[in-house]
């Protein structure tokens, strides 16, 4: 039977495991079984009981006081040994799926898994072929570093790299939405410039200030870099950025549909779960102006109202 279902990636602190706990909730709740897999051996808090769970493989501090590694380092060993003994991982999955046909993996951070080691996507083509999964890839990107030009483009660049590694459908995402009432001062645009990716040429306006460099001839070379880089991004195609709270119901039913969708989940007569709760399904629906508007009235505009209040 085939095992579609989800691969969280992203850096540290992007929310993944946070999004995997509250995607478990949300498949549940639509009478959906699945299995959760963590894959992250550094993870020591997760809200959620993993199904396969890679600290029983290995044991991430015991890698770094035995090998003398850093935490990457450790890492990484801790992956190409996951590797080697692959049988491990789909002996696992296979004794726990039972009747489960969607599965969710929790992916460490740490991006040299999947920019500079294929470990990551060889494990995921072993799956594939003795699990026969239909995975889709989340890239998770932290809502609050759009505040930031610089650290929006370093995160367009991961997301690139990450999507030319792993060959898997990709969806983007900018996590800890709920967050933007904190920052909404410091956003040099809207959200829906962030999330489109159309003429990112414009940031290069706040680079200057943002560098505190002025007309410094080394500026010019740094504006320069950057130019560069915003038209690799552009002429890349990368998939536009879906804003989510995993806290909001409505919000994590758009992004499952989408991922359904993207993995073939959708063609399923398993599918109907959604009308038989009476959820109407709209899985061709990509954000729209409604949904930013939902976005700025419950985020962004109910912190203006209690900034007001406080200052009366």
């Amino acid at each position: 039977m085939t095992l579609f279902g989800q691969v969280l990636i992203g850096p540290p602190g992007s929310g993944k495991t946070t999004f995997v706990h509250g995607m478990h909730q949300m498949c549940t709740a639509l009478n959906r079984p699945n299995i959760i897999v963590n894959l992250d051996p550094a993870n020591e808090n997760v809200p959620y009981i993993p199904d396969v769970d890679v600290r029983d493989l290995i044991n991430f501090e015991n890698v770094m006081n035995e090998h003398k590694l850093g935490p990457n380092g450790a890492l990484v060993y801790c992956m190409e040994y996951l590797q080697v003994n692959i049988d491990w991982l789909i002996d696992g999955i296979r004794a726990k799926r039972k009747n489960s046909s969607y599965i969710l993996i929790d992916i460490p951070g740490q991006v040299e898994l999947y920019t500079h080691n294929y470990v990551l996507r060889e494990i995921l083509s072993v799956l594939a072929k003795d699990l026969d999964t239909r995975l889709t890839a989340v890239h998770l990107i932290d809502s609050t570093l759009l505040s930031s030009p610089t650290n929006y483009i370093s995160a367009l660049l991961v997301s690139l790299s990450a999507q030319m590694s792993i060959e898997l459908p990709y969806l983007n995402v900018f996590s800890k939405i709920d967050l933007l009432e904190h920052f909404k001062d410091d956003l040099p645009f809207k959200l829906e410039y962030f999330s489109q990716l159309e003429d990112l040429n414009q940031l290069l306006t706040f680079w200057k200030h943002e560098s505190n460099m002025g007309d410094h001839p080394l500026f010019l070379k740094y504006k320069g870099f950057q130019s560069e880089l915003v038209d690799l991004v552009e002429d890349s195609s990368i998939m536009q950025f879906i804003p989510v709270d995993i806290n909001d119901k409505d919000s994590v039913l758009q992004i499952l549909q989408l991922i359904d969708k993207s993995n073939g989940f959708s063609m399923l007569s398993e599918y109907s779960e959604y009308s038989a709760l009476g959820i109407e399904t709209n899985i061709n629906m990509l954000p729209n102006e409604e949904m930013y508007g939902t976005i700025y009235e419950r985020y962004i505009e109910k912190y203006q109202e209690n900034q007001n209040s406080k200052e009366k």
